[in-house]
C-alpha cells in the first residue's frame, strides 16, 4: 500500500517517465546517503515558491533498464545464433551504444519477431516515442510473452503523445493480465481523478500553447497565462536560439483541483510531465500576482523547451537552468552539498523538508547560471543537443564545452568564487 501511495504521488505529479541509467562519472557518488544540508541564510531560501518539474517517484523509477531488457527479450527457446546477438545487443545496450544495438536486433527481426518488442524498449529507452510506439504495437501482433511489459510502456507513450482513448485501453489490458500492479493502479485512479476534475473545463489557444481550465473558476487568467507563455516562448527562444515547433498543453487548476489532482507537495508551485509533456498549474486568480505567475510559467516552460532537446539531463542543471531562464535568485551560492548527489532524475523533493528543497534549487541555479555565463549560451544549446544524443553527460560536456562533466562539477564553484 505504502508503494502504491508513493507511486501515485510521483506519477500524477507530472506523469514523468522512466528512469534509466546514466553513466555518469559520478556514479558512485549518485548512491550515497543524503548529505544534511543546512542554509547559510534560511530566511532567503524561503523567498523562491519552488516548482516541481521532476517529482521524487516516477512510474518506473526503481526500474533497472539492464533488468527490464532481459523480461523484453525472449531468447530461452531460440535457436544459439539468436541468443549470441541478444547477448551482444544487451552488452552495446549496457554501453549506451544504443544505435549499436538496434543494428543487431534489426537484423534479427527478419528472422525472429520477437525482438520488436525489445526494438520498442530500446527506443523508449532513447526517447524516441514514435519508434517505440510503431515497434511495440507491431510486437503485440505477434503476442509476445512480453504482452504485459509492451502493454504498461504504451500506456505511458499514449499519454505522452495527449491520446487519453489508447492509454486507457492499454491500460485495462495490461490490469487484465495483472490486476495486482500498483503502478497501473496507481495511473487508473489518477486518470479518474482528473478526468472527474477537467469535466467541465474549457480550451482557449495561441500559436504554440493550448491552455486547458475551469472557466468559471479561474475566469481571465487563462489569457494572462497565455501571454505569459508567448513571451517566454519568445524571450527564452532568442536566448537559446531555439524555438521549438512543438505545441504545448498547459492546464490552470484551482488551488484544491491541483492538490487533489497531483498530490504534490505543498510548496509546489507548479509541474511539468516528462511523458505527456503537460504544464500544470494552480491559480488561485491571475491579477495581481502576474510577476510570481511569470516565473513559475518561464521555469515550467525551460523544462519544456529543455525536453524537446534531451530526455534526461542532469537533474541540476534541468532545474538550473529553469531557474535562470525564470529570473534566477537574488544572489549565486556555493555548493551546499556535491553537485552529483543533484545530478539523478527524480525530484529535490527527495531532501526532505521545503529548507533543504530551496537550497537544492539554488545551487543548481547557481552552477547552471555559471555555466551559461563562463561557455555561453550557445554551448548551453550545445550541450543540451548532445545529452539528447548520446545520454551521456560525460561525452556532452566534453564534445559541446569542451571539458569533461567530472572536471566542471569539480572547478565551477572554485572558478566562479574565483571570479567573484
Amino acid at each position: 500500500m505504502f508503494r502504491a501511495l508513493c507511486i501515485l504521488t510521483a506519477f500524477l505529479a507530472a506523469i514523468i517517465g522512466v528512469y534509466y541509467w546514466i553513466k555518469s562519472p559520478a556514479g558512485t557518488a549518485l548512491k550515497q546517503s543524503a548529505p544534511s544540508v543546512v542554509a547559510d541564510n534560511p530566511a532567503q531560501t524561503a523567498t523562491v515558491s519552488p516548482t516541481l518539474s521532476a517529482p521524487v517517484e516516477t512510474l518506473t523509477r526503481n526500474e533497472n533498464p539492464s533488468a527490464l531488457f532481459a523480461e523484453f527479450t525472449e531468447p530461452k527457446q531460440a535457436p544459439a545464433e539468436h541468443r549470441e546477438m541478444h547477448s551482444r545487443a544487451k552488452a552495446l545496450f549496457e554501453k549506451g551504444q544504443f544505435a549499436e544495438a538496434l543494428g543487431i536486433l534489426k537484423q534479427l527481426e527478419q528472422r525472429d519477431k520477437s525482438v520488436l518488442a525489445t526494438i520498442g524498449y530500446i527506443h523508449y529507452h532513447m526517447r524516441n516515442m514514435d519508434d517505440a510506439l510503431i515497434a511495440f504495437e507491431e510486437s503485440l501482433r505477434h503476442q509476445p510473452a512480453s504482452e504485459f511489459n509492451v502493454r504498461k510502456k504504451l500506456v505511458e507513450i499514449y499519454l505522452y503523445k495527449e491520446n487519453r482513448s489508447k492509454a486507457q485501453e492499454h491500460l485495462e489490458r495490461a490490469l487484465a493480465l495483472r490486476p495486482q500492479d500498483t503502478d497501473l493502479q496507481a495511473i487508473a485512479a489518477w486518470i479518474k481523478r482528473e478526468d472527474t476534475a477537467h469535466a467541465k473545463y474549457v480550451e482557449e489557444k495561441s500559436d504554440r500553447f493550448k491552455v486547458t481550465f475551469d472557466g468559471h473558476a479561474v475566469g481571465a487568467a487563462s489569457r494572462i497565462v497565455l501571454r505569459i507563455l508567448d513571451d517566454a516562448y519568445r524571450q527564452i527562444g532568442r536566448e537559446l536560439n531555439y524555438f521549438p515547433e512543438k505545441s504545448f498543453t498547459v492546464i490552470i487548476y484551482t488551488q484544491r483541483d491541483f492538490r487533489n489532482v497531483t498530490r504534490l507537495p505543498e510548496w509546489a508551485g507548479g509541474a511539468y510531465g516528462i511523458f505527456d509533456g503537460v504544464i500544470r498549474i494552480p491559480v488561485h486568480g491571475a491579477e495581481g500576482q502576474e510577476a510570481e505567475l511569470r516565473r513559475v510559467l518561464f521555469h515550467e516552460y525551460t523544462h519544456a523547451l529543455i525536453h524537446t532537446l534531451a530526455a534526461d539531463p542532469p537533474l541540476w542543471l534541468n532545474e538550473g537552468l529553469a531557474e535562470y531562464f525564470a529570473g534566477g535568485w537574488p544572489q549565486r551560492t556555493v555548493q551546499h552539498v556535491p553537485l552529483t548527489y543533484l545530478h539523478d532524475r527524480g525530484s529535490f523533493a527527495r531532501l526532505g523538508d521545503v529548507s533543504a528543497v530551496n537550497m537544492a534549487y539554488w545551487e543548481s541555479y547557481s552552477a547552471a547560471a555559471y555555466l551559461a555565463d563562463r561557455y555561453g549560451k550557445d554551448r548551453i544549446l550545445a550541450l543540451l543537443r548532445a545529452l539528447g544524443k548520446t545520454g551521456d553527460a560525460d561525452q556532452a560536456f566534453r564534445d559541446s564545452i569542451g571539458i569533461s562533466y567530472r572536471d566542471f562539477v569539480e572547478t565551477w564553484e572554485p572558478a566562479w568564487k574565483k571570479k567573484k
